[in-house]
């Protein structure tokens, strides 16, 4: 708002702080935390994809055994072995604190993502109320209440 030059969009002060806050600092706050997600998410793909060699991160299931002449080993036995290094994988110290790094980034995001919806809906109502009292009217799409 503050970069459209705007300083208030309707004469109800209350209403005006609540969208500016919106727009100018929860807003802000939640696409960081979205980037942020992201970079982790990145961060996970890049070791899995190029760092760690103990087992295959794509075609992993049978079915996905698609050209077998990149493999010393018969569809069984390679998804045992893929199966079995993963276990090991779980098991070690790095794969326990990447799981629960991961587990922890998870529930951070929906915690944020829930405050975040109740934000937009709490302004979303702020809004409908402001204009229900100057007597405009707004016309929803199908399914809002």
């Amino acid at each position: 708002m503050n970069n459209l030059g705007l300083t208030s969009l309707s004469e109800n002060e209350k209403l005006n702080s609540q969208i500016n806050n919106y727009y100018n600092y929860e807003l802000i706050r939640f696409k960081s935390y979205i980037k942020f997600n992201h970079e982790e998410l990145r961060k996970n793909q890049d070791y899995f994809f190029y760092e760690q060699e103990d087992f295959q991160v794509m075609g992993f299931e049978i079915e996905d055994y698609e050209f077998p002449s990149l493999y010393d080993q018969s569809k069984e036995d390679f998804y045992s072995a893929q199966k079995n290094a993963v276990i090991k994988f779980l098991k070690s110290n790095k794969g326990r604190n990447m799981t629960l790094w991961d587990l922890d980034g998870k529930r951070f995001s929906y915690r944020v993502l829930n405050k975040f919806k109740k934000q937009t809906e709490d302004l979303l109502k702020s809004i409908d109320a402001e204009l229900k009292a100057q007597n405009l009217q707004i016309e929803y799409s199908k399914g809002n209440n």
